[in-house]
């Protein structure tokens, strides 16, 4: 009984054992679901024998008429997603320059489904967020405003480029 005596001025400690931050290339996951989106859109499947890696965006780019939009506005979605982790203006900047290359070469039959195959813009992207995430001042509206532009201005400059081909294209064919 004297033991159990003792025991009783013994207390107890609870102790509550954290994961550690989860990493992905020695930078920390700052939003997961930009992560998901971007290794769904780039690196889903692997070339079999290779190392290789491809996503969804190259087999979106073979849709008829709206494979290439709609892969430039999940690459846009990604982009405004990462707004509000305070990103330096610089970065976002980076960041629509991807978005804007991409949508640029899909334009290009074929050509264009390997530059996104090798290019992946998505996963830059994701890279840059986990990089500079929280390192710019906080969100403002002409932080938005300034992401809106770049996104605007980038489908714009897309649109004005796949017109100028369409035309020269057809331009050939009245040659004949």
């Amino acid at each position: 009984m004297k033991a159990a005596h003792q025991r009783a001025d013994v207390k107890e400690v609870e102790l509550e054992v954290l994961p550690a931050d989860r990493k992905t290339h020695g930078t920390t996951e700052v939003d997961a679901a930009i992560g998901v989106i971007a290794h769904i859109m780039d690196s889903l499947f692997r070339v079999p024998g290779t190392k290789f890696r491809f996503g969804a965006n190259p087999l979106i780019g073979f849709i008829p008429v709206v494979g290439d939009q709609i892969d430039a506005v999940v690459s846009a979605s990604v982009l405004l997603r990462s707004v509000k982790h305070r990103l330096p203006r610089i970065v976002l900047a980076r960041m629509g320059l991807n978005v804007l290359l991409n949508a640029l070469f899909q334009g290009i039959p074929v050509v264009g489904d390997w530059v996104t195959f090798v290019f992946k813009a998505n996963q830059r992207n994701y890279r840059l967020l986990q990089k500079y995430a929280g390192q710019g001042k906080p969100v403002t509206r002409g932080d938005w405003l300034f992401v809106f532009g770049i996104i605007g201005g980038s489908f714009a400059l897309a649109i004005l480029l796949s017109v100028l081909l369409i035309y020269a294209f057809v331009s050939q064919f009245r040659t004949w």
